[in-house]
């Protein structure tokens, strides 16, 4: 998964530093940008959408609060790096504050590392449950049954440890059981084939042989497999 972060602050050897440190330090972020006002921000906000923004409120141009409450329906995780501690503590009281994480200046760069990874982590699982949400999406399942929730927490643990999709039944199906609290195993493989069963009735037969081509009725293993491709190719 390609990581974007965007380093908002009008201090020049300061961003400059950071950007260094970074792009040193968490190789995880592939793509690092700077910008040294609220305008420039938000021009680069809507250009490449980033994963984190590292902001101060500080800004000439637009403040950083004024980018905050342009910004607050989007998917970005923010960074506060700023010494304006009393705006800060406004900031975290008010309705539209969808800070993630607060640095005050001057701070440790080992702090800010720690952060990011924090945050690199929650994005990451973002964007796996947006691709499992999206794939299962082209099937016709019933959503709000056990059976699915059963079927994309056997999916995120496929994605996780490939191996168990060799021995599902002695792997992954015990494993799943355990995680859930559910005592006989035997309850997952019962409810994903009779969930994936009733998925293929009722899934447009073109969508089905699209993805399985050699069966109208693809088993759980088959199932899982195929989302686990896409997963591998796409993530």
């Amino acid at each position: 998964m390609e990581l974007q972060l965007l380093i908002a602050d009008d201090d020049v050897n300061f961003s400059n530093s950071i950007y260094k440190y970074i792009k040193n330090e968490i190789p995880r972020i592939t793509t690092i940008k700077i910008a040294h006002d609220g305008f420039e921000t938000l021009e680069y906000i809507n250009e490449f959408n980033p994963n984190i923004l590292l902001l101060d409120l500080n800004m000439p141009k637009i403040s950083g609060i004024e980018v905050l409450k342009k910004i607050q329906n989007k998917n970005t995780k923010i960074i506060l790096i700023s010494g304006e501690t009393k705006m800060v503590n406004k900031l975290l009281i008010s309705d539209f504050c969808i800070i993630e994480k607060i640095c005050i200046k001057p701070f440790e760069l080992k702090k800010l590392k720690e952060d990011l990874q924090d945050l690199i982590c929650i994005c990451e699982k973002d964007r796996l449950e947006a691709l499992i949400n999206e794939k299962l999406s082209e099937f016709n399942f019933n959503k709000g049954t056990n059976s699915y929730k059963y079927l994309v927490k056997c999916i995120r643990e496929i994605y996780e440890n490939p191996e168990e999709l060799n021995n599902i039944e002695k792997l992954l199906f015990p494993k799943i059981a355990i995680q859930l609290g559910i005592n006989n195993h035997k309850t997952i493989k019962w409810s994903l084939e009779k969930l994936i069963n009733s998925m293929a009735r009722f899934t447009d037969s073109k969508i089905i042989l699209d993805h399985f081509p050699h069966t109208k009725k693809p088993t759980t293993k088959m199932f899982l497999s195929e989302i686990n491709d896409y997963l591998t190719l796409n993530y």
